[in-house]
C-alpha cells in the first residue's frame, strides 16, 4: 500500500490583485488628507501663537493626536491595516504639523522675534560709498576719525513704526530711516575711549535693540 503524501505545513494565499490596489489607493489617500489635515493645522497653531494664546494650539495637538483613530473615521479617511502603516501616518501628522506651524511663526509669512540690526557703516566722504566699519571685537569698531556719518541696516518683514539712536545713554541722537537704513551722526569719538551707541527698532509690536562701542583709530585724524 503507498504512502499517502503528508499533508504542507504552509499554504501560501493566493495573490489578489484587486485588493492590492485598493489597499495600495485608500493608503495614498491616506497620506495625502493626513498631510492637507497636517498642514493646515500647523498653520492655525501658528496663528494662535501669534495671538497669544499658544496653550490652545499645544491642547489641539494632543487631543486629536489622543483621538486620531476616531478623527480619521469621522472624516471617512482610509484607515490602514496594517500597524506600520498606522505608525507612519501618525508620524507624518505630527511631523507636518510641527513644520508648518514653523513656517508660519517665520518670515516671509510672519515674525515673532524684532527687527533684525545688521552691522554700522560709515560714509567715505571721498567716493560717497559706504563701508563696514572695522571691527576690533565683538561689537567694537574703530573709526578713521573723530566725527563720523553712520548708517546700520534693518530688515523686518512689518512696517517700522519707531526707532532711537542714543549716544552713551544719554544723548539722543537725530536719525533718518529710509531704504532699509537707518542714519546718523556720532561726534567726540576719541582714542582709548569707548564711545557707546544703542539702536533701538520698533514695528508690529515687536522691538529690537542693538548696542556696539566705537574707539578712534590710533594715527587717525
Amino acid at each position: 500500500m503507498a504512502k499517502e503524501k503528508s499533508e504542507p505545513i504552509f499554504e501560501e494565499p493566493e495573490f489578489n490583485e484587486l485588493e492590492f490596489l485598493k489597499d495600495e489607493k485608500d493608503r495614498a489617500k491616506s497620506v495625502i488628507f493626513i498631510f492637507m489635515i497636517g498642514a493646515l493645522l500647523g498653520l492655525f497653531s501658528g496663528y494662535l501663537f501669534i495671538m497669544g494664546i499658544w496653550y490652545l494650539a499645544v491642547l489641539l495637538f494632543f487631543v486629536l493626536l489622543i483621538f486620531f483613530k476616531q478623527v480619521l473615521k469621522f472624516l471617512r479617511i482610509p484607515f490602514p491595516k496594517r500597524a506600520s502603516h498606522w505608525i507612519y501616518l501618525v508620524g507624518e501628522f505630527m511631523l507636518t504639523w510641527v513644520v508648518f506651524w514653523i513656517i508660519f511663526l517665520n518670515p516671509p509669512i510672519s515674525a515673532v522675534s524684532g527687527p533684525q540690526i545688521g552691522t554700522p557703516q560709515y560714509l567715505i566722504a571721498a567716493t560717497g560709498n559706504w563701508q563696514n566699519l572695522n571691527s576690533t571685537g565683538t561689537n567694537l569698531y574703530s573709526a578713521v576719525s573723530s566725527s563720523v556719518s553712520l548708517r546700520i541696516g534693518v530688515t523686518f518683514i512689518y512696517a517700522i513704526t519707531n526707532y532711537t539712536v542714543v549716544q552713551s545713554s544719554i544723548s539722543r541722537l537725530s536719525s533718518n530711516y529710509t531704504g532699509g537704513y537707518i542714519y546718523f551722526n556720532v561726534t567726540g569719538i576719541s582714542v582709548g575711549t569707548i564711545t557707546y551707541i544703542t539702536v533701538t527698532v520698533s514695528g508690529h509690536g515687536l522691538s529690537n535693540s542693538k548696542t556696539f562701542g566705537i574707539t578712534k583709530a590710533v594715527g587717525a585724524i
